[in-house]
């Protein structure tokens, strides 16, 4: 019984190794939930994301929440490049949001005032992901238009949700 247990973890610790390769080939054996800070990283910044991969929680998003440590964020990933639209019901603190292409390029970065049920549109329709950080983070990260998400680690995170990258426009 003990060796039947090593071999289905080393079955999963090998199908966790595929695709979204990198020099790591970490694999993920549970999965993460909405609740987990993953590492992603934007340039040279690294940062810890929540990410938002159900209706639910992309409709929640940062609902009700106080407070979001300066480095972590929310990443609204989306099956298909498209023009997105976020709005800040029930959340009391201000938010600045980042749109990037399907090439993980960020193409801009809007704010988002607290309450505020307007909506925030993105000036692009070939965004395929969405990352909300606190207020002026972008800004004093010296993250601009043109840095790039780590695709890598975006993939590996996707996989910690129990999600297929493939399924939001990355190679597997």
């Amino acid at each position: 019984m003990k060796l039947r247990h090593i071999f289905l973890v080393l079955l999963l610790t090998l199908a966790g190794c595929g695709g979204c390769s990198s020099a790591e080939g970490e694999a993920q054996v549970h999965r993460a939930g909405i609740e987990e800070r993953l590492p992603l990283r934007i340039g040279n910044m690294e940062i810890a994301v929540q990410i938002a991969v159900t209706q639910r929680e992309q409709a929640r998003g940062l609902m009700f929440r106080k407070e979001l440590a300066d480095g972590d964020g929310m990443l609204f990933p989306y099956e298909a490049p498209q023009r997105m639209s976020f709005w800040m019901n029930n959340v009391p603190i201000g938010l600045d949001i980042g749109f990037f292409d399907s090439e993980g390029v960020l193409k801009e970065v809007r704010h988002m005032y607290p309450h505020d049920t307007r909506t925030v549109n993105s000036a692009s329709d070939r965004i395929q992901y969405a990352l909300e950080m606190s207020e002026g983070w972008f800004a004093r990260a010296g993250v601009k238009s043109g840095d790039r998400l780590d695709l890598v680690l975006l993939c590996k995170a996707l996989k910690a949700r129990g999600e297929k990258p493939s399924s939001y426009g990355l190679a597997e």
